[in-house]
């Protein structure tokens, strides 16, 4: 059980056309750490953020049809992770992640990709359907420290890649 706020995101949507079935858009801004980090000294502990600050940047579009009861919409976000200093327990091992002793490391979590396309038809002013594909790609990411090899158990299986399907 937990409470709190998450991190916060601001950004700037600058239209780029001015078209009436359809449209362009990009949109730069950031992800600050208003959130809670995770507390290392509290095993079931649930953070609401991730401690450093992100920078994105997003363009996408989409254009209507048949009377706007057909849309079509695409975007792509890229997202920049900068570094930042965490205080993490020391992985004894692969097996076993749970360390005794804690140090500062200094994580850089991956940069992020994210594509996403989506469907929708209107049957009237209150009904519609709509289908979603997202896909998304983390890059592993990187820990700097005196224990290197605490670093590299950190850096492990940290890449992501995903692929979901949304339908509203």
């Amino acid at each position: 059980n937990g409470e709190g706020i998450g991190d916060t995101e601001v950004g700037i949507i600058y239209r780029l056309t001015d078209w009436d079935e359809s449209g362009m858009a990009m949109t730069i801004g950031a992800n600050l750490p208003t959130g809670r980090v995770d507390d290392p000294d509290i095993l079931q502990d649930y953070g609401f953020g991730d401690g450093q600050t992100d920078a994105f940047l997003e363009f996408g579009g989409g254009f209507s049809l048949f009377d706007r009861k057909l849309s079509v919409d695409s975007w792509t976000r890229l997202t920049y992770q900068f570094a930042a200093e965490k205080t993490l327990r020391i992985p004894e091992n692969e097996e076993y992640q749970l360390g005794s002793e804690k140090t500062v490391f200094d994580e850089k979590l991956g940069n992020m990709v994210e594509y996403n396309f989506g469907l929708g038809y209107g049957f009237n002013d209150w009904l519609s359907i709509t289908g979603l594909y997202t896909y998304n790609f983390v890059q592993q990411s990187k820990y700097e420290s005196a224990y290197e090899e605490a670093n590299r158990i950190l850096e492990k299986n940290t890449e992501q890649e995903s692929h979901a399907l949304t339908a509203g």
